[in-house]
């Protein structure tokens, strides 16, 4: 992914923190900076990302080792769901780790892994 501010050098860039309950529910998990961030909601059985106050007309792109990856176009206001597309999870108790790669609305990398549990 490209950044629209390539001024901007790693050294100065956010961290990236993982939270927990940030997002639309208390069961998300999420990867933001000052700006954004993208969410993962394990809430309801399968794991839904979403994101906010990302780069307009963006990629976000969701990695799983065994499943690949998926990618999402941020809306102009900065955001993106998937409409019903999730991850399932298959056995009860399982950790699944997702790669999370997006750049938020001042172009700083938002990237990371976020952990759930199923």
């Amino acid at each position: 992914m490209s950044s629209r501010h390539p001024e901007r050098s790693v050294a100065a860039l956010i961290s990236v923190a993982v939270l927990n309950a940030c997002g639309s529910g208390d069961a998300a998990r999420c990867l933001s900076s000052d700006r954004g961030e993208v969410c993962a909601d394990d809430s309801n059985g399968s794991v839904t990302f979403s994101g906010s106050g990302l780069d307009p007309d963006s990629e976000v792109v969701v990695n799983h080792p065994e499943l690949g990856d998926s990618s999402f176009v941020v809306g102009r206001d900065g955001t993106f769901e998937p409409n019903g597309g999730g991850f399932l999870a298959f056995v009860a108790g399982t950790m699944i780790t997702f790669t999370v790669t997006a750049v938020d609305a001042d172009g700083v990398p938002i990237e990371g892994e976020i952990v759930v549990t199923s």
